[in-house]
């Protein structure tokens, strides 16, 4: 078969109804038109409206997709036959099927626009919200009128129960992880690190769910769970580190730089002096530059070499770099436990905000948009109605259009799948 010049294979075969296909194509080469004309291909082929379902992300996008599909049926409507010809197969009809559909194209516009129920183009909430209010689950019947659709509206007044929550438990995780996140990074960041975490909450949810300490797993998968101060600075308390550093001091002693002067108070002090976070750094940026990545200093140089002699000198550097490669592997250590660190205090106190939060909704009988993803997702594929929801799905719809796939977050695609 011949395929007009305008039409590719691949898109004759996105366009054929009976295909299940996926399209990949980059911003601004006609994806919603391919889109718009696959509806127009289903309705063609005789398929009663309400069978079909257009889900896009924004209110926006469905609204406009709806009137491109009906600004077409509208042409069709007073479109000339060869008009009709033409427009059907440059959606990948031959000249004999565009002929032989030309009265059922002039009546797709009314049939579309009289149909009850009608074609679905919506968006993923207000698809998932219909499927919970026309579930078998009584409780979300008037589920419309509690929507939360700006949860910024009572986030400042979750901010206050939060912190006097924190505040009332000074003995708490939650308690000391706010003040290490606080003492760290400052209020502004730590607000934003919580509000990034609660914004994600959907795909917490559906990583909690199966798991009896998601927060221990995720830090775990992150950094060592072992890594304490103690077990991080072992290796300052060795003899052997003990016994390099004394030396090393020794050997630049004989050195009359500035440097080696100012290196020399910092290294006769106790070696357990640097085994904790706040003074290690001292110690290490005698053997490493400060700025990232660090680099082991070079203390090669004519003038010390001239003044600590050639066996002295290689002495020195031997030292230099073995000492350098342990604190190497402490500073390593450090910034390890300081991801875990980090991300254990941010799911704590993220985890708490959550609740307070969902606590909230509760008492006054609301839902946000994450409730509804993941109050569907229950329903379709954990619940005891599960199998007889998706049944009414399979009943309803025959096909199934989604607008920027590669969009869906993790609920959205289970509950895709689920069905």
């Amino acid at each position: 078969m011949a395929y007009p010049d305008n039409i590719t294979r691949n898109k004759k075969t996105a366009l054929n109804p009976t295909s299940s296909v996926i399209v990949e194509s980059c911003a601004g080469s006609g994806k919603t038109w391919l889109l718009v004309s696959r509806l127009i291909r289903i309705l063609i082929s005789g398929v009663n409206p309400s069978k079909v379902i257009a889900v896009t992300f924004t209110k926006k996008a469905a609204q406009e997709m709806e009137e491109r599909l009906l600004e077409h049926l509208r042409y069709l409507f007073n479109a000339s036959d060869d008009q009709i010809i033409d427009f059907f197969v440059e959606r990948g009809l031959s000249n004999h099927e565009a002929k032989s559909n030309i009265n059922n194209a002039r009546q797709l516009y009314i049939t579309v626009t009289t149909a009850r129920p009608g074609l679905t183009i919506c968006t993923f909430h207000s698809w998932f919200l219909k499927t919970l209010r026309h579930g078998p689950i009584q409780e979300y019947a008037n589920i419309a009128n509690a929507l939360l659709e700006d949860e910024g509206v009572i986030f400042n007044e979750i901010w206050k129960h939060f912190e006097s929550d924190i505040q009332g438990n000074r003995k708490s995780l939650e308690h000391n992880s706010w003040h290490y996140l606080i003492k760290h990074y400052g209020i502004f960041n730590t607000r934003l690190l919580i509000e990034n975490f609660i914004s994600s909450r959907s795909s917490w949810l559906a990583f909690a769910k199966s798991r009896n300490n998601p927060i221990e797993e995720t830090v775990l998968a992150i950094g060592s769970k072992n890594i304490t101060e103690k077990v991080l600075f072992n290796p300052l308390r060795e003899r052997s580190m003990s016994d390099d550093i004394k030396e090393y001091t020794e050997l630049i002693s004989k050195s009359d730089t500035k440097t080696d002067i100012s290196n020399k108070e910092i290294l006769q002090l106790p070696i357990s002096h640097f085994a904790n976070f706040e003074n290690f750094m001292q110690l290490f940026l005698i053997f490493f530059t400060k700025g990232r990545p660090h680099r082991l200093r070079n203390i090669e140089s004519g003038t010390r070499r001239k003044k600590l002699g050639l066996y002295a000198m290689e002495h020195l550097l031997e030292i230099h770099n073995r000492i350098g490669q342990q604190l190497m592997h402490i500073e390593k250590g450090m910034r390890i436990k300081k991801i875990s660190d980090f991300n254990k205090a941010g799911l704590v106190c993220g985890v708490r905000f959550l609740e307070i939060y969902q606590e909230i909704k509760e008492d006054r009988n609301l839902m946000d948009y994450d409730d509804i993803e993941w109050e569907t997702n229950k329903l379709i594929s954990d619940s005891d109605q599960a199998e007889y929801v998706q049944f009414k799905l399979d009943t309803r719809y025959q096909h199934i259009l989604i607008d920027e796939l590669q969009d869906t977050n993790h609920l959205q695609w289970s509950i895709l799948r689920s069905w």
